[in-house]
Order: C-alpha cells, then structure tokens, then sequence
C-alpha cells in the first residue's frame, strides 16, 4: 500500500502572505501559488477531482476574490463571483479555504460526504450558486443583477467560464439580453486555456474569434495573460471602466505550474490531467516544481521559508476492476464492424463513453459536437431520416435532459436511434449532484416508442446493444453505470428476451427484484446477511426499465410472498414504476417494498453515498428484515 506525506499550506500562512508589505499583485500571485499546492493536495486526498482546469484558473479567482472584490472591504457585499464551468472546484475551494470563508478542515474532504462536493454547491460558504452543467453562468449572472436592481444595489458580478463552455448554446442566447438590459455590473471571465475534456478546443468545435462574437453582441472585450496577476488586474479595471457588459479573453495554459501537466504536444489526442488523481510519484513530482517557485515568491515577499503541513495518505493499489463502458466500447466495435449505417455522434467525451476506438477505426461515421448536446441530437435526427443508424454519446445528466425538446421532436418522426448515456446513477457520487443521473429514466419514459435497458454485467451488454439496434425498430437509450465493480461476485445472467428478467438466487420468503449493476451487488450481498437473519430471498434482475412481461412478472412473484423492487433512480418513472404497471396489468396484488433514491442526490465516496440513501447491502438487509417481519 503506497504512502505519502500530502502537503497542504495552512491558512495562517496565506494570511500572513497577503499581509505583507508589498504590492498586492505581488502578494495575489504568491498566494494562489500556494493556492495550487492546496488544490493539489486536495484532489490527491480525494483520489479525483480536475487539475489542468483548476490550476489554469487559480490566478484569476486569487485576484478577483483577493484582489478586486478586496478594493471595497468598507460595503457591507463588495460583490459576487462564481464559477460557471464547475470543474474548476478544487481550486474555488482552495482559495476560499486560504481566505478564510471556508472552513480549513474540509481541505481533506473533498467529494467526500458532509465534506465539499465534485463541484460547487450552495451548502458551502461562498458559493453562491450550483454549477456543474455548463452553460449557464451569464444567464445566472443576469438573475443576479436583476435582483439587485429591485433592492436598489446592483453590486460588481464576476462569472468564469470554460473555453469549452462557450461551445453550449445557452451562452450565446444570454448574451444579447445583458447589453439590452445595460447590465455593466457583469463581468465574464474566460479561462481561454484551450483544451476541454478530452482535447484542444480546435479540435472539437473551434471557437473562432471569440473577442468578435462578443464583441458583435455588444460586449466589451479585453484580453490578457490569464496566469500573470497583475495582466488581469489592469484588464479587469479597463473593463469596470466601460458601459455595459464586459468580458476578459483571459489566455491562460492548463496545468499552469507543473511543466509536465503544461506540455501538451498541438497534435494531442488526449490530455491526461483533465481529471483524476496522479499516482504518488507524479504527485511528487509535480509538488517539488510547486514549490519551487512558491519559495521564491513566498522569498520576494521577505516572509522566509513556507510553512507546510502534512496529511499521511494511504492508497490501496488494487488491479483495475471490469466496468460496463469496456464492455459497450467492444460491442460498439463489432456493431460497426458489421453495420455500415452506424455512425456515432460524442459530446466531447470520448475517453469516458469508450469511444477512443471507433473513432479512431471509423473517423468517416464519428461526429465529435463537443459540448452541445442540442446540436448533437438534433443531428442525430436527420442521420436517422437519412436511412443511418446515429448514436449519441454522453454522460447521462446531460444527455436526457438538456436536449429532451430534440429527443422528443426525434421520437415524434419515428425514427430508429440509439442513445448512450453513461454516468448513470447515483455512483458515482464523487462528481456531486450535476452528474448523477436519477431522473433519466422517468424522462427517456416519456417519449414515444423509447426501449430502455440497463445491462447488469458486461456479458449482455453484446446481446442487449444487438437487440436495441437490430430487433427494436424505434428509439431506444442504453443506460451505463460506469463504476467499476467487482462483477465475479454476480452470476452470468442468460440472454433475456425484451421485458423479461433472471432469478440469480433462489429463496422462499421475499424476492428482491434488482436494476443497475452496482444495486444488483447490493441486493446480492443483502441476500447473504438476510440468510444469516433466518430469512431466504430470491434475488432476481433485469437489464428492461421500462418494459416488463406480465406473464414473466407473475412467474417470479406469489400471493403473499413480499416484493422488494430495488433500483438506481428515483421513485417516480423508473423501474419501479414499470413493475408496479406489469403487476397490475398482470392482476397480482403483493405486499411490496420500493427501495429507490430519495432525495438530494449525496456527494461522496460511492460507499458513503450507497449508505447515505441506503441503498447498501446492510441498508437493503434492515429494511427488508423490517418489512418482512411487519
């Protein structure tokens, strides 16, 4: 089990580094170098988390909280600022931790329970609005503003945005609203690094000339050197000088600080720190350059050597579990191989959908939209018009909901689609609530001829894409938990027919009907520790959320014998609502239990969040020993 000292610069320290004699540009640009290395750490106690975008940006929210807002510290609200793009998290909440308004303890809690979540949520000091799903910040920023107005003091509102961002619609809709409105208050900042998830913003949608566009709109637009403090400083006041909106092209290098997370060659496919934790040596690695050049800062200011803190960390080296995106990167693969309609269609996230393979085997019939889910559907709707078989990839929060009007209108012309949702559920919970998708089966529900499936191990998911492409002639959405789960520990299910499940385990006094993988885990594990208890379970599952065989439903379930229906969504449209139909189409009336999500979706470890809406095997047993014994 590897260790390492993770290293964290206390609080007091980065006061004291903001009350020393020297100017305050001087005194910003130490601090979020420190700053860095607070991120850093933050994201390796967490075990993930976004360095490129966080350390690309720490320079512009250090001046703009530290800096700009801190010029009028005799107004009771000197002013907002927020972060539009959300993954920049770690960072926000190591600046605000070093200015005090976040409490000091949660620097280790990152995406950790009762700690700070994947991306920012109003539960914590100073921030001020959720974000995570992007596009929304102008629009949020206008709220403010509007608001202010009403109460007569319309205060400074800076909002950052992603490069990347700016490829969603909803940016340019906000745009010509806050000029009408004469909104001058608002500043935008643009962390202009130039890489998104997977790869150079060029390479995915370009931009174009940015400055023009909001320019065009009648924006006010400034550029600057986004990593140089004082670059931003004189940027920012030309722009508080100006009528009406204003916005900073602020030119910024992701993974600014560490020359190996910088070093991205302009041929790259696929950055390597967009997210996730470095392994030990990197972190060593990239801490030594850290602080480096914080001691010669830190030096320039007179304050002597940094003062350093550690937090011991163990991290457990196990081999890489089997996940469901594996095994739907290798059925797409021979899907493609055989179908020469199928054309896939990626919102920017390649690696993550497994998509990486295609791509590269069949760059004629890969569409890559970046982050512009609508576009993306909407292209989808006329491939399919055309006589092609498109898919569409995407996490599923984004894929579901932003562009439902376009999955509906789709779904109105009858065509045959597939959509790939991944992400899916509520593990995993380190992303926090913007990524976890628990309504997407109610809402894929709703539409028109939609087949939905969930496979529950990587052995189906072969026959279950084969039936939604080849068999089913309509709309259909695969849903994908991503989590990596130990997979021996369920048995290999049989090929089911559409609407029909598996008895995994056989019981006489409750059967727990299971869907999505890491629930079935669960169910299985209750299924043991209720043995233990004196109670036998059958444990059934089944990859059909929302079609379900009668026939097959009043096979697996008896007069009086309890049902439990456990799934990985909320209550209402998903699963257990389909069960509910098939009983009653089916006219058998049983005592059963629904075991379901409930609730603001938990951040967290994926064990603390199971456990927090009790969706865990020890969770499952009590409630279900409670049931049977009632």
């Amino acid at each position: 089990m590897p260790t390492a000292d993770v290293c964290f610069v206390p609080q007091t320290f980065l006061s004291q580094v903001l009350a020393a004699p020297a100017p305050l540009t001087q005194r910003v640009t130490a601090f979020a170098e420190l700053s860095r290395i607070n991120t850093l750490g933050m994201i390796m106690m967490a075990g993930s988390g976004h360095i490129g975008s966080s350390f690309s940006s720490v320079d512009i929210m250090s001046w703009v909280l530290a800096g700009e807002l801190a010029h009028h510290t005799e107004q009771p609200n000197p002013g907002r600022f927020f972060s539009s793009k959300g993954h920049d998290a770690p960072a926000m909440y190591a600046v605000n931790i070093g200015l005090g308004r976040i409490d000091e303890s949660l620097r280790t809690k990152l995406r950790r329970l009762d700690g700070l979540p994947g991306h920012p949520d109003t539960s914590i000091p100073s921030m001020i609005t959720n974000t995570g799903s992007l596009g929304m910040g102008i629009s949020k920023a206008k709220g403010f503003v509007f608001a202010d107005r009403l109460k007569g003091a319309e205060l400074p509102t800076y909002v950052l945005l992603g490069d990347g961002e700016l490829q969603e619609g909803q940016i340019y809709e906000s745009l010509a609203g806050a000029v009408n409105a004469g909104y001058s208050s608002i500043t935008a900042i643009i962390d202009w690094n130039r890489i998104q998830s997977d790869t150079w913003v060029s390479k995915v949608s370009d931009l174009g000339d940015i400055e023009a566009k909001f320019a065009s709109f009648g924006w006010n637009v400034r550029a600057c050197d986004g990593n140089d403090v004082e670059a931003i400083a004189s940027a920012l006041a030309e722009l508080r000088d100006a009528q009406g909106p204003g916005v900073l092209i602020a030119h910024t290098v992701k993974g600014k600080g560490v020359s190996f997370m910088e070093d991205f060659a302009p041929d790259g496919d696929l950055y390597a720190f967009h997210s996730g934790a470095p392994a030990i040596p990197v972190y060593l690695e990239a801490l030594a350059e850290l602080q480096a050049r914080a001691g010669v800062l830190v030096g320039e200011l007179g304050l002597g050597e940094v003062s350093y803190e550690t937090v011991l960390l163990d991290r457990p080296v196990a081999p890489k579990p089997t996940t469901l995106v594996e095994s739907w990167s290798n059925a797409l693969g021979a899907m493609a191989a055989r179908r020469a309609d199928v054309v896939v269609l990626d919102g920017d996230l390649r690696k993550d959908l497994g998509l990486v393979q295609f791509a590269a085997e069949y760059p004629e019939r890969f569409i890559e939209c970046g982050i512009a889910e609508q576009d993306m559907v909407s292209q989808a709707g006329a491939l399919a018009l055309s006589g092609l078989l498109p898919i569409s990839c995407s996490f599923a929060c984004f894929l579901t909901t932003r562009p439902h009007e376009q999955i509906l209108n789709n779904a109105s012309e009858g065509t045959h689609l597939l959509y790939v949702g991944a992400l899916a559920g509520i593990i995993p919970a380190g992303p926090g609530h913007s990524h976890q998708a628990v309504t997407d089966v109610a809402v894929m529900n709703a539409l028109n001829g939609m087949l939905i499936a969930e496979p529950f191990h990587p052995s189906q998911m072969s026959s279950i894409v084969a039936t939604l492409t080849d068999v089913h002639d309509g709309p259909a959405y695969l849903r994908i938990c991503s989590v990596p789960l130990p997979f021996e520990e369920i048995p290999e299910p049989d090929l089911l027919d559409i609407g029909k499940g598996q008895v995994l385990r056989e019981g006489s006094d409750v059967v727990l009907f299971a869907s999505s993988a890491p629930l079935v885990l669960q169910a299985l594990r209750a299924s043991d520790a209720l043995k233990e208890l004196g109670i036998s379970a059958t444990v059934a599952a089944t990859p059909w959320l929302n079609r379900m065989d009668p026939d097959w439903m009043a096979s697996l379930v008896s007069p009086g014998k309890p049902l439990v229906v456990i799934e990985n969504h909320v209550r209402s449209g998903g699963f257990g609502s389909t069960v509910a139909g098939a009983l009653v189409q089916a006219g058998i009336a049983v005592p059963w239990l629904h075991v379901c999500v409930e609730g603001k979706q938990a951040c967290g470890t994926n064990d603390e969040a199971l456990a927090f809406h009790r969706l865990d095997a020890a969770s499952i047993t009590s409630r279900v020993q409670a049931f049977v014994n009632a």
